[in-house]
């Protein structure tokens, strides 16, 4: 199995080294060779979890054909941008599941996913490409998530509701069943959606109302 190198190297990609730590993974999966960050942002040397930053996506044109990648930025825009251009390089992705979660047997994840600790995932649950659900958030029946959409933790999505693509939910944050989140929305933290969020809108608060367009 080929080891796994993350696009980023900021908080989240740590969050993300955690699931491929975790106990009880067996001996064969995965191991982190290291990180690929913007030159602007990082130079290739020591970084941290005794791992190093290998250097910029460039990296990948010699390197491509012997790591798989996982997008590790948390906001949904900065990983599209990282895993358009890994791709365009020829990397391909890894997707990461840590061993805590509760899984329906039928759960379909694309590639590029990632879900951390102590989630929990009912039937008929749908992750598109790329998708990041962080600690401790439960999905109900017939959930359908887009690309690059991230559920901070503690997000508690329940039944039937779709998310687009792009999409953010801040920590905490809660749905009725059935609501719609557009592509491209941010729902703030321990917001209550109760209604569908139109398109690259910001939604917040109890009941969750738009702040701007």
């Amino acid at each position: 199995m080929k080891p796994i190198v993350l696009l980023g190297a900021g908080p989240h990609a740590l969050e993300i080294l955690d699931i491929l730590d975790a106990r009880g993974q067996p001996a064969t999966a995965p191991t982190a060779l290291g990180f690929l960050v913007d030159p602007e942002y990082a130079s290739a040397g020591p970084h941290a979890r005794g791992l190093c930053i290998l250097g910029g996506i460039e990296w990948l044109v010699e390197h491509a054909s012997e790591v798989e990648l996982i997008g590790a930025a948390g906001d949904p825009s900065a990983r599209r941008s990282l895993v358009e251009r890994a791709a365009a390089l020829g990397g391909s992705f890894a997707k990461l599941i840590h061993p805590s979660t509760i899984a329906a047997r039928d759960l379909s994840c694309g590639v590029g996913v990632v879900i951390a600790a102590g989630s929990v995932l009912t039937h008929g649950i749908e992750l598109a490409d790329h998708v990041h659900v962080n600690v401790g958030c439960t999905l109900s029946h017939g959930v359908r998530i887009g690309r690059y959409s991230t559920l901070a933790p503690g997000v508690h999505i329940p039944g039937e509701v779709e998310i687009g693509e792009g999409v953010f939910v801040g920590v905490g944050a809660v749905c009725v069943p059935g609501v719609v989140i557009e592509d491209g929305a941010t729902v703030g933290a321990g917001a209550v959606v109760t209604r569908d969020v139109p398109a690259h809108s910001t939604v917040a608060g109890v009941p969750a109302r738009p702040l701007h367009r």
